[in-house]
């Protein structure tokens, strides 16, 4: 089993709360080897699976995203997120400046237009909230039922990530480090 060293943004994430909630971050208290799996394979899986159900249900899953961009944490689970991950949606969110907005418009009435796969799950959300189900964006987009619930799940996680990004902004401007 490798050596994990963490740094303590952890522990910088806010204990602000509502009556009857937890002050502290569910990971805090646990053992640190939990949330920076070291493995192969299925064993790999298991170990960032079982992190990322705790992350799934913490009420500071936000704040640690943000420390987690604003630290630059290169290892270990953050939020429910590997490192992979918050390097994909890094990646999509920078994609996101030169996306064209018309491009929904254009789907929506009907034109067939070929959606590029970087995209894709932006027009899935952009129909999805002009009122679109499921079946009807499949329909218009050509894809599966499924593929459109996995295009929807990809971008929910991407506005998370935006807003953890924007609160870690806030949290460097309010107390520098």
């Amino acid at each position: 089993m490798k050596s994990v060293q963490t740094s303590n943004a952890r522990d910088r994430v806010s204990t602000r709360t509502a009556p009857g909630e937890s002050t502290e971050p569910l990971c805090v208290g646990s053992d640190p080897s939990k949330f920076f799996p070291d493995g192969l394979g299925p064993a790999l899986d298991s170990q960032v699976a079982a992190a990322k159900q705790v992350c799934s249900v913490c009420p500071f899953r936000l704040n640690c995203l943000a420390n987690a961009i604003r630290f630059n944490a290169e290892e270990g689970i953050w939020a429910g997120f590997t490192p992979r991950e918050r390097r994909r949606l890094s990646s999509r969110a920078k994609s996101l400046a030169r996306f064209d907005r018309h491009l929904i418009e254009r789907v929506a009435a009907g034109h067939i237009v070929d959606v590029d796969r970087q995209d894709r799950s932006t027009v899935v959300m952009g129909l999805h909230r002009q009122g679109w189900d499921i079946p009807r964006i499949a329909r218009a987009m050509e894809l599966t039922p499924i593929a459109v619930q996995l295009n929807l799940q990809t971008e929910l996680e991407l506005e998370f990530f935006l807003h953890a990004h924007e609160r870690s902004k806030l949290m460097t401007a309010e107390c520098p480090i």
